[in-house]
């Protein structure tokens, strides 16, 4: 009998666009989505906030959860501002790349 494992993955989200980004990259992984507080305000206004929102989740889902797992992750959606305006922030890596580098 073929025994196949899965990896267990924390997402520091119930954000349902944020799980089906992970989701959508990683299909046949088990994603458990985890209500964590990302220590920083609602719309981060810049790259650097941004970044430390998602960090900050990833180690809060990491204290929150009590079971084993092969990986947290950490996902935040910001703003920066371009030519005086406020636009959303341009990813500067390939996400699906970087998960598929991941696995």
């Amino acid at each position: 009998m073929l025994n196949i494992n899965y990896m267990k993955i924390i997402l520091g989200s119930k954000s349902e666009s944020k799980l089906n980004i992970l989701g959508e990259f990683l299909p046949r992984e088990e994603i458990i989505p985890l209500e964590v507080d990302s220590n920083i305000s609602e719309q981060p206004l810049d790259v650097a906030t941004t970044i430390k929102g998602s960090v900050n989740r990833a180690k809060n889902t990491i204290t929150s959860y009590k079971e084993e797992f092969d990986y947290a992750v950490g996902m935040e959606a910001g703003l920066e501002i371009k030519n005086n305006i406020y636009t959303r922030q341009t990813p500067k890596h390939n996400l699906k790349n970087n998960i598929k580098s991941m696995v």
